[in-house]
């Protein structure tokens, strides 16, 4: 603000600084300078609006979308704030930490990690063992060499009773030490012990496993190899025939030869037993080996395991499918149970307030979606491939309830971003499909492989799980390649991601194919780099708008970065806001049908294409028609110019809690005589019974007991 204010009002630049803040009545002092603030506020306020003025388009977006938004609905949000039960959320944790510990078990019950297991105990025992044996050495060099300057100093003093008796005392306590004894020295008879219990592996420091939180730890296990065994061996008779003369030490890389291991000379100092744990990677025969040639397919599938075992907050950590090792799906199992209990339960309950209620903030980011933090309740654990975190994560959403006599609406926008990317681009075959009804994973899909759709739904009753990672082949393709993603991203994503199980080949023919089908892209691609060239910025349909100075810079890294950016940010941005001002067409059609935000219902948390409410059972099924209108046909055309080319879907979702939520046609739940808790939960136990094919029948809807 005042960087603008010496801009605009220039006679008023440095007003603060006219203020001694060394006075005492500082209020009176500061009574002017507030109100002076206030002023050039509301002046800016002015300027900023005529400017807006100039731009119909950014005009409409600020007065009618943002403003109202970020002042009004967000707020309200954050202030009401969601309901906890902490009782569940108790039954969670403990329930995760009992599955932590279990999962923990099959771990290191993989032979091959279990080995490793026991090498890495004793390569960590026998270096701390070392640096001990180091740290006397030292000790007792320097108490022989404490009491040699003691001697030198009572033969130069005056002789006499006292001083002759401490010069004996030195000379004999020097004696014992060249000769091994140390009883007078504390620090030298504490180390002793010490080693004395590395010796009986007994110490406390040494490690009893290693630990499966530490990724830098368990990462190392991808490198494990036959060679491992020669360190195995080297660490036993490191103990057997090397340790047990203790006054002979020497450095313990002197017992590795080159020929035990198969180094050249280069190697010898890369292989100092010191780094064995802390530089474990460098003994990777795929990296180091210079020998042997490795199969490229091999290479990069080790590449990508350690990409994403190094991060194992990542969630498509969930969806490594290149299983080389029984140990990496056990152990993503485990990472995926620890990352939920540390990160969703025990970080979590500090932001609980004492009202049993968490209060998130709401942002944005640089994509124009809404962020959230402390917590981040968009960022909610979904879905996974392992049965015990499935049913943690059914279990964890219990936690979030609605007030009694309340029920929760969860609106869910089908595809946003790619039916948004479609009319950016003017995609035939995209706009074509969903003006039809046609799910676009299925048709690109079917289009990647030369079939007709009748062969997906035929292949659907005969083998359902193969019909299921087909079509996440085709959203794979959707999702990754609208966005600017190279062929060995799309590679990466679909199989890490999607669960494709692609190979590279297959990855760059189903790349080009894409492209060949859909040219409307490339063209948006090429549009969207000139734009943004010219004028360094992007912005949605709705007129939001992102400046992107890196297209100018020097790098060329940052500058293929911006492009990326201007072709993401009109769909996510657009997405981004489509789903917030949703939200506030749905308050506004509520309100006026004369239904009251905050009491009959109201908005509890917004996660990218999704939202959800809370509203009295007598006004759930209102709502959730005026939701399904307000999210399908917000207004666009009248209060920011536009209209999609194809319909905008969205799916419906209610229960009586967040926990317990069905999805249902709009017909059906409209169907039902009198909504209340019995019927939600007839719905939602249904949903999980064998019976569930009675959802399909609109009568067993009418037929719901009041």
């Amino acid at each position: 603000m005042k960087f603008n204010i010496s801009k605009y009002f220039p006679e008023l630049a440095g007003y603060e600084k006219d203020i001694d803040y060394t006075e005492s009545d500082l209020y009176e002092l500061l009574a002017p300078y507030a109100v002076i603030d206030t002023v050039l506020a509301l002046r800016l306020k002015y300027i900023y609006e005529s400017m807006l003025l100039d731009e119909p388009k950014q005009y409409r977006m600020w007065r009618n979308g943002y403003k109202e938004l970020t002042d009004g609905l967000w707020t309200l949000i954050e202030n009401q704030g969601l309901n906890v039960d902490l009782v569940k959320l108790s039954e969670v944790e403990k329930m995760a930490r009992a599955e932590l510990k279990e999962v923990e078990d099959q771990v290191f019950q993989v032979p091959s990690f279990n080995k490793y297991n026991q090498a890495y105990v004793g390569m960590e025992r026998c270096k701390k063992w070392r640096a001990a044996i180091k740290r006397r050495d030292k000790t007792i060099a320097g108490q022989i060499q404490k009491t040699k300057d003691k001697i030198e100093e009572y033969e130069q003093k005056e002789s006499n009773i006292r001083n002759d008796n401490n010069l004996a005392k030195y000379r004999v306590r020097l004696s014992q030490y060249e000769n091994g004894i140390y009883t007078d020295s504390k620090a030298i008879l504490n180390i002793i012990d010490e080693i004395a219990k590395f010796r009986n592996n007994t110490h406390e420091s040494i490690p009893t496993k290693i630990n499966l939180a530490s990724s830098a730890q368990t990462c190392h296990y991808l490198y494990w190899t036959e060679e491992r065994e020669k360190w195995s061996e080297l660490v036993n008779k490191f103990e057997t025939d090397y340790l047990d003369r203790l006054d002979d030490f020497q450095p313990l890389y002197d017992l590795l030869k080159i020929e035990e291991l198969g180094l050249t000379e280069v190697d010898l100092e890369e292989y100092k037993y010191a780094k064995v744990i802390d530089e474990v990677a460098q003994t990777n025969p795929l990296i180091k080996k210079r020998t042997n040639k490795v199969d490229d397919a091999e290479l990069e599938t080790r590449k990508i395991q350690e990409e994403y075992l190094a991060s194992m907050d990542k969630k498509s950590l969930e969806e490594i499918i290149m299983d080389t090792d029984s140990f990496i799906p056990v152990y993503v199992e485990y990472k995926g149970i620890e990352h939920l209990l540390n990160n969703y339960i025990i970080k979590f309950k500090r932001r609980i307030s004492s009202r049993n209620t968490v209060h998130p903030n709401y942002g944005e980011a640089s994509t124009g979606r809404k962020t959230c933090k402390n917590p981040n309740l968009q960022n909610l654990p979904e879905r996974s491939k392992f049965p015990r975190i499935v049913k943690l994560i059914g279990e964890y959403k219990k936690i979030f309830f609605a007030s009694e006599g309340y029920g929760t609406i969860a609106i869910d926008l089908s595809q946003a971003e790619l039916r948004i990317n479609s009319d950016l681009a003017g995609t035939k075959v995209f706009l074509d499909a969903y003006n039809n009804g046609v799910d676009c994973h299925i048709a690109t899909m079917c289009m990647l492989y030369d079939k007709p759709l009748e062969w997906y739904y035929q292949l659907l009753e005969e083998n359902p799980k193969e019909a299921k990672r087909l079509r996440n082949n085709g959203k794979g393709a959707n999702f990754s390649l609208i966005f600017l993603t190279s062929w060995i991203g799309y590679w990466k994503a679909a199989n890490t991601i999607y669960g494709a199980n692609i190979s590279k080949q297959e990855a760059k023919r189903q790349y080009d194919k894409f492209f060949e089908d859909k040219p409307e892209l490339l063209a948006y691609f090429r549009q969207q780099e000139e734009f943004v060239k010219a004028n360094g910025y992007v912005e949605t349909f709705f007129g939001l708008r992102t400046n992107i100075p890196d297209i100018y810079h020097m790098d060329r890294g940052k500058v293929n970065g911006a492009i990326r950016c201007s072709v993401n940010y009109p769909t996510q941005g657009g997405q981004g806001f489509w789903t917030p001002w949703a939200m506030y067409v749905c308050v506004l059609r509520m309100k006026c049908l004369g239904y009251t935000y905050g009491e009959d219902f109201r908005y509890v948390n917004s996660v990218h294409d999704s939202q959800y409410s809370h509203s009295k059972y007598s006004v759930m099924q209102r709502l959730a028609k005026e939701a399904i209108i307000a999210n399908d046909y917000p207004l666009t055309e009248e209060y920011f110019g536009f209209k999609l080319k194809c319909p905008m879907v969205s799916d419906l979702e209610v229960g009586t809690s967040n926990g317990h939520l069905t999805e249902l046609d709009l017909d059906k739940f409209l169907a039902i005589p009198e909504v209340g808790k019995d019927a939600l939960t007839t719905i939602y136990e249904t949903s999980k019974s064998e019976d569930k094919k009675l959802l399909k029948n609109i009568n067993f809807f009418a037929n719901l007991q009041p």
